[in-house]
C-alpha cells in the first residue's frame, strides 16, 4: 500500500467518524443543501426536456435564416413555443383522461349495487340451497345513501384537523409553487445561453476527467 493510498484511507475514515458523531448536524445540513440544489435540479430537468422542441422550433428555416428579422429573437420565441407545446400535450391528456376516469367510476357506482341485486334474485331463486352465500350477498346489499349519509357525518366530525390540514395543504402547495417558478426560471436562463454553457461545461470535463471519461461525457454534453 503507497503512502498516498495509506493518507486517503486515514481520511475517508476520519470523515466517517465525523459524520457518524455529528449525524444530526450532517443530516441537517444535507437536508438544507437538498433544499436549495432541488430547484437546481428540477430547472436542469426542464431545460434538458425543453432544449429538444427549442432546436426543433430554430430549425424552422425563417428562424435559422440569419437575414431574417425573427433570427434575432428565435431564442425567446422558440422558448415560448416549447413551452406551449408542452402545455397544450398536458392539456389534452388531462381533457382525454379525466372524463373518461368520472365515467368509469360512476359506471362502476351504477352497476355493482345492480348486480349484487341480481345475483341474490338468482340465488334466492335457484334449486341449490346456498343459505350462507345468501345471508352473505344479502348483508352486501348495501344502502348507498345511507352510506354517503355515513361517509358525510364522518368527514363532517373531523372539524377540528380542518384548519391545521389546510395550513399544512397550502403550505406544500406555496412551496410547490415557488420551487416550481425558480426551476423554470433557471431552466429559461440556461437555454438562454446554451452554446456558451455547453461550452465551458466542456473545457472543465476535458480539463479535470480523464480521456477515458471524458468521451462518453461529451457524448451526453
Amino acid at each position: 500500500m503507497t503512502k498516498k493510498r495509506l493518507i486517503q484511507l486515514i481520511v475517508l475514515a476520519a470523515v466517517l467518524i465525523l459524520c457518524l458523531k455529528y449525524s444530526d448536524w450532517f443530516l441537517g445540513a444535507l437536508s438544507l443543501i437538498g433544499t436549495v440544489i432541488q430547484p437546481l435540479l428540477i430547472g436542469c430537468i426542464i431545460a434538458y426536456i425543453l432544449n429538444i422542441l427549442v432546436s426543433m422550433i430554430e430549425k424552422i428555416p425563417v428562424f435559422r435564416n440569419e437575414s431574417s428579422p425573427l433570427h434575432r429573437v428565435r431564442r425567446p420565441v422558440s422558448i415560448c413555443g416549447a413551452i406551449l407545446i408542452i402545455i397544450t400535450i398536458i392539456a389534452l391528456i388531462i381533457l382525454s383522461v379525466i372524463p373518461q376516469l368520472i365515467q368509469a367510476v360512476g359506471v362502476l357506482t351504477d352497476e355493482i349495487p345492480q348486480a349484487i341485486s341480481a345475483l341474490i334474485v338468482w340465488i334466492s331463486s335457484s334449486d341449490r340451497d346456498w343459505p350462507r352465500l345468501q345471508d352473505l350477498l344479502e348483508s352486501l346489499h348495501l344502502n348507498w345513501a345511507q352510506l354517503f349519509q355515513r361517509a358525510v357525518s364522518q368527514l363532517t366530525s373531523g372539524i377540528s384537523n380542518i384548519f391545521s390540514s389546510t395550513v399544512y395543504l397550502i403550505g406544500t402547495i406555496g412551496s410547490f409553487i415557488v420551487t416550481f417558478v425558480v426551476a423554470l426560471i433557471f431552466s429559461f436562463y440556461l437555454l438562454a445561453g446554451k452554446e456558451k454553457l455547453f461550452a465551458q461545461v466542456k473545457s472543465v470535463a476535458r480539463t479535470y476527467l480523464k480521456e477515458k471519461y471524458y468521451g462518453p461525457a461529451a457524448l451526453f454534453l
